[in-house]
């Protein structure tokens, strides 16, 4: 390994670490008691790192809804290229038609 792969090796180990000090902690025991106020908080956006036994087990991170339009979508252009009297179109030609070229 270089030493300029070494040295990015330990920027990634010092990153983690500093994200894990701040992210909220929550042990399996208060997870089983509190798992309404835990999912409330996953709900808001916060991340949570499960413990066991006073040991870092996993990450719980909200998952970010992909499946949601940006402002800016080809999508909302599709009308400019829509013609009247042609047959129906499956999913993948439309796709092809408004993403062409991005």
């Amino acid at each position: 390994m270089r030493g300029d792969e070494k040295w990015m090796e330990i920027v990634d180990k010092v990153k983690i670490n500093i994200k894990l000090m701040f992210m909220k902690t929550i042990s399996m025991v208060d997870f089983r008691l509190k798992t309404e106020e835990a999912i409330a908080e996953l709900r808001r956006g916060e991340s949570l790192l499960l413990t066991y036994r006073g040991k870092p087990l996993a990450n719980i991170v909200p998952v970010e809804d992909t499946r949601k339009v940006q402002v800016d979508d080809s999508f909302y252009r599709f009308y400019e290229k829509a013609e009247s009297g042609l047959p129906a179109m499956s999913n993948e030609e439309i796709d092809k038609v408004i993403y062409a070229g991005q």
